[in-house]
């Protein structure tokens, strides 16, 4: 699994990009990285690209995914429904729509994308 975290200073969006596969072993490795960024930089708008990504994870697994980060995330001291997220994806792909219905029935904001300049105006509004 190999992501990066970076900071759009122009734009003040947190960015990570993930060029494998998308499970709860990334997201449990991911969390920190962003955490960090989230607090020194006092950003709330992270934009995920997982463009080349796949998710791996089962049905359940993705319906319990937004109860999984809230709980990574307090861990750091940031609380989840604070944030603002916008996820690239290369395709409309059920298992992504799925988690974002899901996100935002937990009160997260998480909305899916196609093109990372539409996730950054979102993310700017």
């Amino acid at each position: 699994m190999e992501f990066q975290v970076t900071y759009l200073e122009k734009e003040k969006i947190i960015v990570s990009r993930l060029s494998e596969y998308y499970d709860w072993t990334v997201a449990e490795k991911m969390v920190p990285a962003l955490s960090v960024l989230i607090k020194e930089k006092s950003c709330k708008h992270i934009l995920l690209n997982f463009a080349t990504a796949n998710m791996k994870l089962s049905t359940i697994n993705i319906y319990m995914t937004p109860d999984k980060l809230a709980t990574e995330f307090l861990k750091y001291g940031v609380d989840i429904r604070q944030l603002r997220r916008a996820m690239v994806v290369a395709k409309d792909e059920n298992d992504y729509r799925f988690l974002a219905n899901v996100t935002v029935n937990q009160s997260q904001l998480l909305r899916i994308f196609h093109d990372e300049d539409s996730a950054i105006n979102w993310l700017m509004e």
